[in-house]
């Protein structure tokens, strides 16, 4: 028999499906113990009323003690040879317990773990439950399952998820052991004390076990001053590593130690709390004797922060205009990386005395302004603020943002997490333009289909970056690779796509980057470049400056492009029929030629006015 011990506190909404699908399993030789840990919300009547009667069900009621306490008195309870632990806002799937009894069957071990399918109000994701193969079941769909892995290593114990549910343990195993009462991420001694005891865990990727994410009150997303109770934690799981049992405890100490302070902060959004965390994380890992380690999945950012570092600058140029900056900065004030550093850069004196008013700290902290060395028109002022905050940067990698677009909550951590495990020198992303136009981030995907999708990037083909949109709103950039390159804004039209071409040709690698796009700004005010009536000799002056050394289709492509947006954009008023002509003749001059290449979204009225071959 299986004994399922099922912690209850304060989870009306939730814990009706959870007992359903403990009771619906397709294995039937079970009991169930419920145990109210003092719910105040009625959670244990609705336990016992979703179970309508059935007989294997049972329900024990206590004074407050916490989840610990809670587990702890299911154990002394259970009857059953094997033990399984479900919280009580998750779900199993229907074949969950006859699937994990079937392996301990089959194999005889001690205990055996399941993929987990963990699940919001706006997600799903599959897990392996490894922390160092997330994705294990898609990468290898034909591996022979259940999977059995050694265990005779510390540095191969830690790898594995440490949750106490998703798993099945034999009573022999976990005889005697009970969880520690009083501290938050009980799970984690638990399981190092059961990997004790064992030389072997079985494994079935497939995931059974559904876990709820994003509810409040969730001990894994309290970023409150319990988060300091890991580094007590930590000083336990030191204690069982050091034993005799298995090697390479030392080692699995700084995997374990980077990870684990990875989690809590991350459910830190207080940001003196979160800087005294980061430090105690330093000091944490520091002991350990060892560097951080990423081989648990931990992203580059956190890695950058405890060695000391600065993760990512975000460099916005502004001209003084307090609602566009103000629509950029409210968004990175919910950033989940708190310590991007944020650079405002006056694009002018003028702008630095407009924007001296504002408390930037205060709508977005860590933010500071710096004024840039001005210029004679917009183009010039926007690249000088631009290198001012190169200049200024520390950051690892770089962001430039143009003030009005806004960055998703987790787009910096996201980015630079991919960027710098892939060791890329760029990545680029998808942005939305309006709520009905989102954008691929590409002019002409055809070209880079099939390497795209990598999660390591792609080495770039000479005149590969001619095909990605310019706007550096969505890109990151790896700033050693930048100033080793001398890269800079050059102070003309198009400035932003000749910092592209020039960064892209020289790049070794190149990322195609996931997650929620930035939204580009549709104020009028925040789109100057855009709908200013650029004549088309700057124009293609600019893309002939840039394009040197691009096959000759190549540049005019980027003319034809220059072209068509502003046809499409600019504010030409009356004088749009001349600016067209103008047009035609600065590309007939620079292109008297009739086969060039063109973006598949420039129609045939452009191409006829260009004269260009269909």
């Amino acid at each position: 028999m299986i004994s399922v011990i099922l912690p209850i506190y304060n989870v009306a909404d939730y814990v009706g499906a959870c007992v359903r699908s403990i009771l619906d399993q397709s294995f039937a030789d079970f009991e169930l113990i419920a145990v109210d840990d003092g719910s105040t919300d009625g959670s244990g009547d609705l336990a016992a009323a979703a179970a309508a009667g059935d007989p294997r069900f049972r329900l024990i009621s206590r004074a407050n003690g916490g989840l610990s306490a809670a587990r702890n008195t299911g154990l002394d309870a259970a009857r059953g040879e094997l033990i399984a632990f479900v919280d009580s806002d998750d779900t199993l799937a229907p074949e969950y317990l006859e699937r994990l009894e079937q392996a301990l069957r089959d194999t005889g071990a001690d205990w055996v773990a399941c993929g987990i399918l963990f699940h919001g109000p706006d997600h799903e994701m599959r897990h392996s439950a490894r922390h160092d193969a997330p994705r294990l079941l898609e990468q290898q769909p034909d591996l022979p399952l259940p999977q059995t892995y050694r265990l005779d290593d510390w540095r191969d114990v830690v790898c594995h998820f440490p949750s106490a549910w998703n798993k099945l343990y034999r009573r022999s195993l976990i005889e005697g052991l009970r969880f520690d009462e009083g501290l938050n991420y009980e799970d984690h001694a638990f399981f190092q004390r059961c990997a004790a005891r064992t030389d072997r865990l079985v494994h079935l990727h497939a995931p059974l076990y559904r876990c709820r994410q994003g509810r409040p009150g969730q001990i894994t997303r309290d970023g409150s001053e319990r988060v300091f109770e890991q580094f007590a934690v930590l000083d336990i799981l030191r204690t069982i590593t050091s034993g005799p049992q298995k090697t390479g405890g030392p080692e699995a100490m700084a995997q374990l130690t980077t990870r684990l302070t990875f989690e809590r902060a991350e459910a830190i959004t207080d940001h003196p709390r979160r800087a005294r965390f980061v430090n105690a994380a330093r000091a944490a890992q520091a002991a350990t004797g060892l560097p951080p380690d990423d081989r648990l999945g931990v992203p580059g950012w956190w890695l950058d922060l405890l060695e000391g570092r600065v993760p990512v600058s975000v460099v916005i140029p502004s001209n003084g205009d307090a609602d566009a900056l103000r629509q950029s900065l409210d968004a990175l004030a919910a950033r989940s990386l708190i310590e991007a550093e944020i650079l405002v850069v006056a694009d002018s004196p003028a702008a630095g005395q407009a924007l001296g008013g504002l408390d930037l700290a205060a709508l977005c902290p860590g933010t500071r302004l710096i004024v840039g060395p001005g210029g004679a028109d917009m183009h010039a002022r926007t690249a000088g603020a631009r290198n001012a905050g190169l200049k200024a940067a520390t950051g690892g990698a770089l962001v430039f943002l143009d003030a009005g677009d806004a960055l998703p909550l987790r787009a910096l951590a996201i980015w630079q997490a991919r960027l710098r495990k892939a060791g890329a020198d760029m990545g680029f992303a998808r942005f939305v333009m309006a709520p009905d136009a989102p954008h691929s981030g590409l002019h002409d995907r055809r070209p880079l289909e099939g390497r795209l999708a990598d999660p390591e990037g792609f080495a770039p083909q000479p005149g590969d970056t001619v095909y990605i949109h310019a706007h550096p709103s969505a890109k990151i950039w790896d700033r050693a690779f930048v100033q080793a390159r001398g890269l800079r804004f050059a102070p003309a039209p198009l400035s932003s796509w000749d910092f592209l071409l020039r960064a892209g040709g020289q790049a070794g690698r190149i990322l195609y980057l996931p997650g929620p796009p930035p939204k580009l700004a549709s104020r009028p005010a925040s789109r100057a470049f855009w709908l200013e009536p650029t004549p088309p000799t700057a124009l293609a002056r600019a893309v002939a400056d840039m394009a040197q050394g691009l096959p000759g289709p190549v540049a005019g492509r980027l003319l034809v492009r220059a072209i068509w947006e502003k046809l499409n954009f600019a504010d030409l008023g009356e004088g749009a029929a001349t600016w067209e002509a103008e047009a035609a003749a600065a590309f007939g001059a620079a292109h008297p030629e009739s086969a060039v290449d063109v973006d598949p979204y420039v129609g045939q009225r452009l191409r006829a006015l260009l004269g260009i071959q269909p």
